[in-house]
């Protein structure tokens, strides 16, 4: 009430609207926040957080990237950014940008993880590599975190071990980075399967679809059952209504759509 088009009170007008599932209002809230300027990290950020969520990633990299020329020195933007070329396949640039955030201050374990996770996905990576970044990673843990990723690193010479390793856990010890785990040791199905058991339909929280996006190496998205995820999540219904179908899923004929 008492200042209705200050950019922070519209920030919170859009996650608002996201949660209410009205994400179509949510994104232009958060866009035009974006396009009023300046442009700031801060003022763009909830633009780029939705757009992610609805897939259109190519978008937030373009976004990203421009903020990185202001911001060259925040290293959560590395982070992100990082995350964002690996979900649409551009791992070659994923590692130039892991290798400029060494440099940067504050936490690397995200960054380690997603770079752990690319040279997993390649069985030509040089084991001593893996394991080298494995101990950086495990010593970077917070306490309480599971054991298996930890046991991992007996077995970084034996992929069929790994994989074992990693579908007991997802019995035991289920975790979020079990999908990501198995999608990079090429186990589509129990990458999904580990995706799924965290839905049971669409989500007020916007920051729950990134994880939606973020297994490229398996072939996951490519199976029926993640289109039915896309279904059950809300996201077929917003890009088919709004025809914004952004980078991960794409219409085919009329009434159906094939995801990559």
């Amino acid at each position: 009430a008492l200042a209705p088009d200050s950019w922070m009170v519209q920030r919170h007008r859009a996650y608002s609207l996201w949660a209410e599932g009205k994400w179509p209002e949510a994104i232009a809230v958060a866009k035009a926040i974006a396009d009023k300027g300046p442009f700031t990290l801060e003022h763009v950020e909830p633009y780029g957080d939705l757009m992610f969520s609805v897939g259109r990633i190519e978008e937030v990299i373009a976004l990203i990237e421009r903020v990185r020329t202001i911001e060259p020195l925040v290293m959560y933007v590395s982070r992100d950014l990082q995350w964002d070329l690996t979900a649409v396949g551009r791992y070659e640039e994923a590692e130039v940008e892991y290798q400029r955030s060494k440099s940067l201050d504050g936490s690397h374990f995200s960054p380690d993880f997603t770079t752990f996770l690319r040279l997993l996905a390649r069985e030509d990576t040089d084991v001593q590599t893996l394991r080298a970044l494995h101990r950086k990673i495990v010593e970077e843990m917070p306490p309480g975190s599971p054991a298996y990723f930890k046991e991992l690193g007996d077995k970084l010479h034996d992929r069929p071990g790994m994989r074992a390793l990693i579908a007991k856990a997802a019995e035991d010890q289920p975790r979020l980075s079990i999908q990501n785990l198995a999608d990079a040791l090429g186990d589509a199905e129990l990458s999904l399967a580990a995706t799924r058991k965290e839905w049971d339909g669409p989500s007020p929280d916007y920051r729950k679809y990134w994880l939606l996006f973020l297994m490229p190496y398996s072939g996951m998205r490519s199976l029926p059952g993640y289109k039915q995820l896309m279904r059950d999540v809300g996201l077929a219904d917003y890009w088919r209504k709004t025809g914004d179908w952004g980078d991960i899923c794409k219409p085919v004929g009329s009434d159906d759509f094939e995801c990559r």
